[in-house]
């Protein structure tokens, strides 16, 4: 978070770390991450066409086409979020079938492993 030169990278009162728009793609949160967790990813362009550019170019919402790699290609910061916009919390926990995935307090964490050991 400290090597960030737009501080595009902050922590909410939660203490949850999230990326906004302000990002240069410069790639310093990458290399010093210590939990490997956020990546520079390629900002996709907007989809545009239609029914008739898809059948002639295969450009649009119709077809899918590779991008072809482009190493000046604009790229941004990108990690999980949390789902910080949804209001039933992250839907990896809600839509986990056996109920292993679920969030925890770090305080309620370190108190339960102060326990197991005694």
């Amino acid at each position: 978070m400290k090597d960030c030169p737009p501080d595009a990278i902050v922590r909410n009162e939660a203490g949850e770390v999230a990326i906004n728009d302000t990002c240069i793609g410069c790639g310093n949160c990458a290399k010093n991450c210590p939990y490997n967790a956020i990546e520079l990813k390629i900002k996709p362009a907007p989809k545009k066409g239609n029914l008739l550019s898809w059948l002639l170019f295969g450009h649009g919402d119709l077809g899918t086409r590779e991008a072809a790699y482009n190493p000046d290609a604009i790229k941004k910061a990108v990690k999980c979020d949390l789902c910080i916009d949804r209001s039933g919390g992250p839907a990896c926990v809600s839509a986990c079938p056996t109920g292993a995935a679920f969030r925890i307090s770090p305080e309620i964490l370190l108190n339960q492993d102060d326990t197991a050991m005694m």
